[in-house]
């Protein structure tokens, strides 16, 4: 079985692991007037495009999108400190334009943590799909320059690239997120070790 690494001299390790991109949703609980409600919000950044409402309260804050139906998305958070932050701002701001009673929203979540890591070691992609199996990944270099991975125990997708740089999606926790880095690293050395 051929190496899925090019240069077998260097280890299989993670380095820069990062968030990039926290996505939670919530609901307000009641339906929402969105042309009202961007006369009220007074933000530098705010408009309406197809059925939500986007605003950020703060020129370099996440993007808060709202729906008629009172559910909502915080997106652009590269920490969960810093999406419990945004989270409770955005619930005192509505709550200042009377939109809601308290600032409270149990029903919040987070549903994707989008993160990066880079191996110490660039791969071989056309290998790399070969050893990860055709059902479990997708690969057309004319369309998508990285290998696209689906592992069938994980609900997470690696995009996987020659340089070794690796974007994880689908994570609904940050630990699973960093989870899922000791698994890719974990398969990369089963293959790597079988040539050796």
């Amino acid at each position: 079985m051929r190496k899925l690494v090019l240069d077998s001299r260097q280890k299989n390790s993670v380095t820069k692991f990062e968030i990039v991109n926290i996505v939670a949703r919530g609901h307000l609980g009641r339906e929402i007037d969105l042309p009202e409600l961007k006369k009220d919000i007074l933000t530098d950044e705010v408009y309406i495009k197809g059925p939500g409402l986007y605003f950020k309260l703060s020129e370099d804050s996440p993007t808060i999108t709202l729906a008629r139906s009172g559910k909502y998305i915080i997106t652009g958070c590269s920490s969960e400190e810093e999406l419990n932050k945004e989270h409770e701002r955005t619930l005192h701001y509505l709550s200042s334009l009377n939109l809601l009673d308290k600032p409270r929203d149990q029903s919040f979540e987070i549903v994707n943590v989008v993160s990066t890591y880079s191996l110490d070691t660039p791969l071989d992609l056309n290998n790399l799909v070969i050893q990860l199996g055709f059902e479990e990944t997708e690969y057309e270099p004319e369309q998508f320059p990285g290998v696209i991975y689906r592992p069938s125990e994980y609900n997470i997708v690696f995009l996987i690239f020659g340089s070794g740089k690796v974007v994880i999606t689908g994570a609904s926790s940050v630990e699973d997120a960093e989870e899922s880095t000791k698994y890719l690293t974990d398969v990369f050395a089963q293959y790597q070790s079988v040539d050796e």
